[in-house]
């Protein structure tokens, strides 16, 4: 192989590399700005449980964004422990509804993480 191109095979290996480690610290960003997208969206007064029609949805979709909050701070605060508060106090509300099963238990846990954000 002439110099040339092993000189630039090199290059390109290290302009991918260099892609490779870029793409990492921007999926762990990624995971905490949607982490507090998603929570943006939560309501800071949970619906209350309903069995049917638009009250149901509204209280499953708000319940489904804690919960993809949750998830997406947990990945987020195992790339970088700086967003371990965020998922701490998302995991508490989770925690306390679990043993409550009062949806408002979550509502000063969103407040505290959305602090986080």
């Amino acid at each position: 192989m002439p110099k040339r191109a092993l000189g630039i095979a090199v290059a390109a290996v290290v302009v991918m590399a260099g892609a490779a480690a870029c793409s990492d610290d921007a999926k762990d960003y990624s995971d905490a700005s949607e982490a507090c997208t998603v929570l943006k969206q939560v309501p800071t007064r949970m619906p209350e449980p309903a069995k049917d029609g638009p009250a149901a949805d509204a209280y499953e979709t708000a319940t489904s964004r804690y919960q993809a909050a949750v998830v997406l701070a947990r990945a987020a605060s195992l790339k970088d422990a700086k967003h371990k508060a965020m998922y701490d106090a998302l995991q508490r509300g989770q925690d306390e509804f679990s043993r409550s099963f009062d949806i408002h238990k979550v509502e000063p846990a969103a407040a505290e993480a959305l602090k986080h954000c």
